[in-house]
């Protein structure tokens, strides 16, 4: 049970690692500082 719950934490943590680098080339190809970001995202609610 504790190997299962490992290779769980392990897969979403490389999941979260993916993610993170998709939505930073992503930010990145628009023109948006890391700064900005949040700004960005809060503009849509």
């Amino acid at each position: 049970m504790l190997v299962g719950l490992g290779v769980w934490t392990w897969t979403v943590m490389a999941r979260n690692r993916v993610l993170e680098a998709r939505l930073e080339a992503a930010e990145a190809a628009i023109g948006i500082l890391e700064r900005e970001a949040d700004a960005v995202a809060g503009a849509e609610r």
